[in-house]
């Protein structure tokens, strides 16, 4: 149900003169002059919920363990990703706490994601890697595809002086930024800006070095 307080709280603070989710087809638009309250409460009891075709349920560790068992590699396809984090480790407690710098709409959801134990249904749980997170997302889950059921998909440290192999994973990172602030939902300064602009610059020069 956090997902759904985010949603309308998301849908709140932009309203809908603002931005349009789209979502008339699943009956899930608010109406006219309709309270927020009603709406939250109607959209509650949504059938959507019920089901695993949303992306709550793909999200979950148990829907994300589904889909890296179902879904497997293309070995004509390069494979990317750049983990974050906007948390630091506190001693005292050995969880992890937002840095000084995050975004002050992340900084309860990073606390949050910085103690919290999660289950998969047969009972085993995460452990302590799982504290360090962007605000929005664990980190140690940013790497590549690793809970499925045929194990971890190849994951490797992106090397410039070595050739890349279609089908598989590599990794630039983890680079100290929130969840918000790479895709530039943050305000930034000129210094901050360049540096951001200089990592999709950079990756999109290695996409243009690929072999076609």
């Amino acid at each position: 149900m956090s997902f759904l307080q985010y949603f309308v709280g998301l849908a709140a603070a932009a309203g809908s003169n603002f931005y349009d989710f789209d979502l008339q087809h699943w009956g899930l638009e608010r109406e006219y002059n309709e309270p927020w309250l009603s709406y939250f409460r109607r959209v509650r009891e949504h059938a959507a919920w019920n089901t695993k075709n949303f992306s709550a349920w793909d999200l979950s560790l148990d829907g994300a363990r589904q889909l890296n068992t179902l879904v497997q590699m293309d070995p004509n396809i390069y494979y990317y990703s750049y983990p974050l984090y906007a948390t630091r480790l506190d001693s005292a407690t050995g969880y992890h706490i937002p840095d000084k710098g995050i975004n002050l709409i992340l900084q309860a959801k990073a606390r949050l994601i910085g103690m919290k134990t999660a289950f998969w249904d047969d009972g085993t749980a995460t452990d302590s890697t799982w504290f360090q997170n962007d605000g929005v997302v664990n980190t140690c889950s940013q790497y590549g595809p690793t809970s499925g059921l045929n194990g971890p998909e190849p994951i490797a440290e992106y090397r410039p002086d070595e050739p890349a192999i279609p089908g598989q994973w590599y990794i630039f990172g983890p680079i100290n930024m929130d969840h918000w602030y790479v895709i530039g939902q943050s305000i930034m300064n000129a210094e901050e800006r360049t540096n951001l602009y200089t990592i999709y610059s950079d990756h999109c020069k290695i996409l243009w070095s690929l072999s076609p």
